[in-house]
């Protein structure tokens, strides 16, 4: 299981804190490996900024989700 499904799992279940350090890890690792603006990292990126807005990180959120590419 990747980090990126295990955090998917750890948020469904609740377990914020312990999402977190698991889509940080899956993002870096996906940029890294892929690129930025690939499928993996922006749904990666789009799931981290969720996180962070249901634990009202509002900001933190919006600086994640400059990060993606634009959906025009």
């Amino acid at each position: 299981m990747t980090p990126n499904n295990l955090a998917v799992l750890f948020k469904s279940k609740g377990r914020l804190d312990q999402a977190e350090p698991l889509y940080q890890r899956a993002l870096a690792t996906f940029e890294d490996a892929l690129g930025p603006g690939r499928p993996k990292v922006t749904a990666c990126c789009e799931n981290n900024a969720d996180l962070l807005r249901q634990m009202g990180r509002e900001t933190e959120a919006r600086r994640l989700a400059a990060r993606l590419p634009s959906k025009s």
